[in-house]
């Protein structure tokens, strides 16, 4: 029997974690590039979740001020509201409803190495819509629209679409952004009743506290953020300006997720977020820069390739000779087993998808 989840499928070996560190049942440890998808800001560590709110009641607390300002601040535009889910996944399908709901019409548009979860509207690739997953009905993206690129879009009738999601910058391949977006096409956009949703689950705080730069230079109608903002703990978040409220009626709104908005997602959102508040991000974008100079350096003498920005990176175990190479993360074609096996020789942890994610911790310091 396998146990087919991400890396159990490899008879993983790893039994403890503290800090930047991940250990083996031999006693060996680890430095984690991977931290979680990136939620581990702080590493491996308890949540300390106060102990008098973590019974499953039907609502979160009563009081909710601290919260709603901390995301407040994280968000590009006045919020108008905010909807708890317990996965970035069921937040960007949540965000996608919201945009049908307030402009009643269906179509979404995707641009070319999109990645926005594990739902299975989106989990094809290209413009024929290459199913990249067993057991998909063709029906569930009937209504999702594969781009190259932005002006791909705009070159074609797009009155009909709903939105639009992007990813600030594309998690297969860090160094570029998904689109550029001027104050023109906003004002298209806006013109033709076309919503823009920011996938942030990636991005967000990474480099800065709350949305990316891009984010916040473009001002998206919906903005979604992921575990990030929980440390770790199940959660996604759906933010929407205040435009969207007035639109949306709760009446006939589905807001619906189990254990969404319960106290423990709550008081985790809030412990993390103050904590992400006071971060000396400067040192997290150091942190970055010296990571990937360090496996460069482990790596030379193969055909690796790493690619980064100011809030994540990712290695290519085998360097892309075109586009085509740079496939969605987690389903990358080539997989060099020397690089990775130069990489545990020196006591460094990458996921098999290649992300790579800064920390607290600086490998320099850590690795003396």
């Amino acid at each position: 029997m396998k146990l087919l989840n991400s890396n159990l499928a490899f008879n993983t070996k790893f039994i403890d974690a503290k800090g930047p560190w991940l250990l083996d049942n031999k006693g060996n440890q680890f430095f984690d590039c991977w931290l979680g998808s990136g939620t581990l800001i702080f590493g491996h560590e308890p949540l300390n979740i106060d102990p008098h709110n973590t019974t499953l009641l039907p609502e979160g607390p009563e009081n909710l001020e601290e919260i709603i300002s901390l995301l407040t601040d994280a968000c590009p535009f006045e919020p108008g509201g905010f909807g708890f889910q317990t996965s970035g996944s069921a937040a960007i399908h949540r965000a996608c409803r919201i945009a049908r709901a307030v402009t009643k019409k269906n179509k979404i548009a995707v641009f070319s190495k999109f990645w926005h979860g594990s739902d299975d509207n989106f989990l094809f690739t290209g413009q024929d819509k290459e199913i990249i997953s067993a057991g998909i009905p063709i029906s569930s993206q009937a209504e999702i629209i594969w781009f190259e690129s932005i002006d791909d879009f705009l070159s074609q009738p797009y009155d009909d679409f709903a939105a639009l999601i992007f990813e600030p910058y594309q998690g297969s391949d860090p160094s570029v952004q998904t689109i550029n977006m001027t104050n023109e096409i906003r004002s298209q956009l806006k013109e033709n009743n076309v919503i823009l949703i920011a996938d942030e689950i990636i991005t967000g705080f990474r480099s800065q506290y709350g949305a990316s730069l891009v984010s916040r230079e473009c001002k998206p109608d919906i903005i979604v953020f992921g575990k990030v903002i929980a440390g770790g703990f199940p959660c996604g978040l759906v933010a929407f300006n205040k435009n969207i409220e007035e639109k949306l009626s709760q009446k006939d709104f589905f807001w619906g997720g189990t254990f969404a908005a319960s106290p423990i997602q709550l008081n985790a959102i809030k412990l993390n977020l103050k904590k992400l508040k006071e971060i000396d991000y400067f040192k997290i974008k150091l942190n970055l820069i010296q990571l990937v100079e360090h496996l460069r350096y482990i790596l030379i003498e193969t055909e690796s390739e790493i690619k980064a920005n100011e809030g994540f990176g990712r290695i290519y175990y085998q360097k892309p000779t075109t586009n085509e190479d740079l496939t969605s993360r987690g389903f990358t074609g080539n997989f060099n087993l020397k690089g990775s096996e130069l990489l545990i020789k020196n006591k460094i942890f990458i996921n098999r998808n290649g992300l790579i994610f800064p920390s607290i911790f600086n490998i320099r310091d850590c690795l003396k």
